[in-house]
């Protein structure tokens, strides 16, 4: 938040299992222009368009390069890896919100 115009779009995945979240993010620029990288990607508590409070951070690294254009990532998240309880103390009440959208 907010907004803002780029070619390129996302698709996130997710997978779980009992105290697992496997989560899979493919960004890809129509455009064929190279994705230079990302900050990260992460959960927040909240619905569309709401800015809630981090929840579980997914990923931190940036990648890309001249010849990138597309990025695939996956992340394994466990009840480790919840920062903050608002949408859940647990990987898997974190993982029902997602399904219900507010996170």
């Amino acid at each position: 938040m907010p907004p803002v115009d780029s070619s390129v779009t996302g698709t996130a995945t997710f997978a779980n299992a009992t105290g697992l979240l496997k989560f899979e993010l493919e960004i890809i620029n129509a455009l064929q222009r190279a994705i230079f990288g990302y900050q990260g990607a992460s959960t927040h508590c909240g619905g569309p368009c709401e800015t809630g409070n981090l929840t579980a951070l997914w990923l931190t690294d940036t990648h890309g390069g001249e010849t990138a254009m597309s990025i695939i990532e996956t992340s394994l998240l466990t009840d480790a890896d919840v920062l903050n309880v608002g949408c859940g103390a647990t990987i898997d009440e974190v993982a029902a919100s997602l399904y219900e959208g507010t996170a």
